[in-house]
């Protein structure tokens, strides 16, 4: 059996792998703290970017449905004003959360910008819809 074994020759050789999991333990153990958050902040911001998107659409798509009610048009005409306010604060939402994610993902030095639009368009949302007394 072990002469069989040395005889056989597939005329590959080895070669080093490019992958970042091949290279994985070779980073410093203080790396680790950094990429644990960075992944917790990528992972709120898909969750954020998929809600903000998710009431948008659903917004934009109860407009639609109301347009094509030309019976029941004046029920709708007093609610007209306030759906076209939401859908036009969780667009800019569902953009600013978008594009928040887009940075993180790549890394990119705007990304610090888009934190602060996306942390602005949620104080924004909240004041808006905060229930009042």
């Amino acid at each position: 059996m072990s002469q069989l074994a040395g005889s056989v020759h597939f005329g590959v050789k080895a070669r080093g792998c490019s992958s970042p999991l091949a290279s994985a333990n070779t980073e410093s153990v203080h790396d680790y703290p950094t990429k644990l958050n960075h992944a917790a902040l990528t992972a709120l911001l898909a969750i954020l970017t998929g809600s903000a998107v998710a009431l948008a659409s659903g917004l934009i798509l109860t407009w639609i449905t109301t347009l094509f009610l030309t019976a029941a048009e004046s029920r709708f005409a007093p609610e007209q004003a306030t759906l076209l306010k939401a859908v036009a604060v969780f667009t800019l939402f569902s953009a600013a959360s978008a594009g928040s994610l887009l940075g993180d993902i790549k890394r990119s030095r705007w990304r610090f910008h888009a934190y602060a639009a996306t942390l602005a368009m949620f104080g924004i949302t909240v004041w808006m819809y905060w229930p009042t007394r």
